[in-house]
């Protein structure tokens, strides 16, 4: 079982920036809980990589679009699959453009496709 304060601490120290970043997710304490060594490792694998801009952003533009006040032109998303207990969850991290990294949201994909529509990835609905 994956301690849910030391794994947001080893993102932030990951990232090492000077302002937090937030950590969102349907359960997501839960969902850390449940993480195994292995997939915790992976996730920070995957950070690392993120943060030496190794992984392709998904990037939408639409300058007539906002997430949470920003255009979304200045936002960039990174996106994982993981699967934790045998559910499938997605692991998305938002960055501004020449800024720094915002959010890191986990949680299944129902709750994933719903922060797509947000960042104007999707239009479809449920």
């Amino acid at each position: 079982m994956v301690n849910i304060s030391e794994f947001k601490e080893k993102i932030e120290k990951i990232i090492s920036q000077d302002f937090e970043i937030g950590f969102f997710g349907d359960d997501l304490n839960k969902t850390i809980k449940q993480l195994t060594e292995t997939k915790a490792n992976s996730v920070y694998s995957w950070v690392e990589e993120v943060k030496k801009n190794n992984i392709v952003p998904i990037m939408k533009n639409r300058p007539d679009k906002k997430y949470k006040g920003t255009p979304l032109t200045k936002i960039l998303s990174f996106r994982k699959e993981i699967t934790i207990s045998g559910n499938d969850h997605r692991i998305m991290l938002i960055k501004i453009k020449a800024d720094g990294y915002i959010e890191f949201h986990m949680g299944k994909h129902k709750y994933y496709d719903k922060l797509r529509r947000e960042l104007g990835l999707t239009e479809k609905k449920y």
